[in-house]
């Protein structure tokens, strides 16, 4: 998994944590994605489009769009 962290985020007193679902823009015959990736965020903001923007920023939406975001259970992410 990909580990990615906004820099207002390093040393925030408040920050949130998601599991980012991001799925290529390219389909197969029946359309679906042909690519997906799970990435780690975590951000100042608990919004789509901050994450976007985090995500945008490194060139990871190239090619790719977020389909999905949630909060990583203790079980998953005990940190």
């Amino acid at each position: 998994m990909t580990y990615l962290t906004a820099p207002d985020a390093i040393g925030a007193k408040q920050w949130y944590r998601y599991y980012v679902e991001l799925a290529s823009e390219e389909r197969d015959c029946e359309g679906v994605p042909e690519f997906t990736r799970t990435i780690d965020v975590v951000v100042t903001q608990p919004s789509k489009d901050a994450i976007a923007q985090l995500v945008s920023a490194c060139s990871w939406l190239k090619g790719y769009s977020v389909v999905s975001y949630n909060k990583p259970s203790f079980e998953e992410a005990p940190f």
